[in-house]
């Protein structure tokens, strides 16, 4: 149990370092549809 805990905490640290890189790579998605 404990080292699927450590493999998700990993995960989201992951997670939370490329945020700005998803949320920026969503909005490119997105923002042709907006304008």
């Amino acid at each position: 149990m404990k080292a699927a805990e450590e493999a998700l905490e990993a995960k989201q640290k992951i997670f939370m370092q490329n945020y700005p890189m998803i949320l920026l790579y969503l909005y490119c998605m997105v923002a042709p549809c907006i304008s």
